[in-house]
């Protein structure tokens, strides 16, 4: 099953017909489709991404952004765990979540990436359930039942957005670094 299957599909599933009647797009993955070195993984499509239709466009995606061209990363896949955008910007659902999480299987099997990174505490959960704190597991890398490539959970962009931002500032860069250095070291076995 290829990936325009696996979101056609989740496209028209009925345990998202409450977010497609709020009026929101669908906002599939985006990036490099194939073998890319790093998956990033939100936890729903912000008031840009809905606008646009693309993952990480809005003010958190900027900076996501801005920390790949830092640490070098260029080729890598957004996507959220959610692809509708939640009415009034609200955490998604137990149920949206566990209708998601088949989805986004399909989708990081599809897309096989040298490293899976969640972005915040609800993708991060979704992977890695024993993991409470996001401020904690930023930069460490994991395994997941889930996929086989490494997960290395970070601190969303967007927190750096908002007032105290230096501590998070740092943990994300480093994770950033580690990331990198993960993918490093994975081209560097098959050359």
């Amino acid at each position: 099953m290829g990936l325009d299957e696996i979101y056609n599909n989740y496209e028209v599933d009925p345990s998202f017909q409450q977010l497609r009647e709020f009026g929101s797009q669908f906002v599939p993955g985006f990036g490099s489709r194939i073998n890319p070195d790093v998956i990033f993984i939100g936890e729903a499509p912000g008031v840009m991404e809905d606008i646009q239709g693309i993952p990480f466009v809005g003010q958190a995606g900027v900076k996501l952004n801005e920390f790949l061209k830092e640490a070098g990363i260029d080729k890598f896949f957004k996507t959220n765990l959610l692809k509708f955008r939640p009415p009034d910007n609200r955490d998604p659902n137990h149920e949206e979540i566990a209708a998601s999480v088949s989805y986004l299987i399909q989708e990081l099997n599809e897309i096989n990436p040298i490293v899976v990174c969640p972005l915040g505490r609800y993708a991060m959960r979704v992977l890695l359930p024993d993991q409470t704190s996001i401020t904690k597991a930023s930069g460490k890398v994991f395994n997941s039942r889930w996929c086989s490539a490494p997960v290395i959970p970070i601190i969303h962009p967007g927190r750096v957005l908002r007032p105290g931002a230096e501590t998070a500032t740092i943990i994300i860069r480093a994770s950033f670094q580690k990331v990198k250095e993960l993918i490093d070291g994975a081209n560097e076995e098959v050359s």
